[in-house]
């Protein structure tokens, strides 16, 4: 384990340090920039030439791809595994693509729209409305609402809140960084998906 940055190495030095260990497999859990200068880095490192590379979803971004151009090729990156999501998704996107001319870019876009659900489904249950239109919410009852939710349908999955505050649907993917996605296509294909 090396640590980049804020007084831990630098990208050079800890590429340097993992081809002493002669992995077979490096992990890379850093953001998209520092990703792109790591896996261009590997070249430089004769020890790293057959590593395997994987990222965190830190790196299932367009943006890592366009910094890292050809060195990308090859790296494995885990993200949100779409193919997994409810059918609604499909409309989700339809209609963000259609509302912005774009499909949406960020990892995490449909786990945010959920979770801007389950709120707003929480606030609708115990927000109280005064005749002269101001809005009361109640922190607790708020709190007490969103840990009570069961069965919401979103377009992850059918969700339900945990005791602790997690909501989300856990499905992640391990995803191929092939030719296509270096020429601009995204998402790149599941690991070892047919097609």
């Amino acid at each position: 384990s090396l640590v980049v940055g804020d007084g831990g190495s630098t990208i050079p030095d800890a590429l340097a340090a993992a081809g002493d260990q002669a992995p077979d497999v490096l992990f890379l859990a850093l953001l998209p920039d520092d990703g792109a200068q790591a896996v261009d880095g590997i070249a430089d490192v004769p020890a790293l030439a057959d590593v395997r590379v994987i990222g965190g979803d830190g790196l299932f971004t367009q943006e890592f791809v366009a910094a890292a151009g050809p060195a990308a090729l090859g790296v494995y990156v885990t993200g949100p595994a779409f193919g997994m999501y409810a059918p609604s998704y499909a409309t989700l996107v339809a209609d963000y693509t259609a509302a912005y001319g774009i499909a949406p870019t960020g990892a995490y876009h449909a786990t945010g729209y959920d979770a801007a659900g389950i709120l707003l489904a929480a606030l609708d249950a115990v927000a109280t409305e005064d005749a002269d239109g101001t809005l009361h919410v109640g922190k607790g009852a708020l709190r007490d609402a969103l840990l009570a939710t069961a069965g919401y349908a979103g377009v992850t999955g059918t969700l339900g809140c945990t005791a602790t505050g997690d909501c989300a649907a856990p499905d992640i993917a391990v995803y191929a960084i092939a030719q296509d996605v270096v020429d601009g296509a995204w998402p790149p294909a599941v690991a070892g998906a047919a097609g």
